[in-house]
């Protein structure tokens, strides 16, 4: 996932839509995954990135684009974004898991949470959550 936040102040934000279906059938009806996201921070040393689920697939899960693997966040240094965040996943069921850290990337310039640099056993299953929080070391 690529974000590109908008600031103003201390207020950041940015939105977007991902849509997600199997690709193989025309009447795709029960067969879609919608998702919005909306990035915020009010002072700059807490991002959340909330995710909103629209459009439900029957069987939850359509394939490997219903899980999450990598966010960048970009302009990390002029947004003063450039540092070590730790990663917190906020789950459907109520559980909060801290699974790792994100780093400043210069090639990218940006923030950089890679789900396969940690210790969870697989992607983040975009249809379980609700939220996932950086939070500035």
């Amino acid at each position: 996932m690529h974000v590109n936040p908008v600031c103003a102040g201390g207020s950041c934000t940015a939105k977007g839509s991902y849509f997600t279906d199997d690709g193989e059938v025309l009447n795709n009806t029960g067969l879609v995954n919608g998702y919005d996201f909306e990035l915020t921070s009010t002072d700059r040393t807490k991002l959340v990135l909330n995710v909103t689920r629209n459009l439900k697939a029957l069987s939850g899960y359509i394939n490997k684009n219903d899980e999450l693997e990598t966010v960048r966040i970009y302009n990390a240094q002029t947004l003063t974004f450039n540092s070590a965040w730790n990663v917190t996943v906020n789950f459907m069921n109520g559980t909060d898991v801290q699974v790792n850290d994100a780093s400043y990337d210069t090639n990218w310039d940006a923030i950089e949470f890679d789900i396969n640099q940690t210790a969870w056993p697989d992607n983040i299953e975009l249809w379980k959550i609700n939220s996932i929080t950086f939070t500035k070391k």
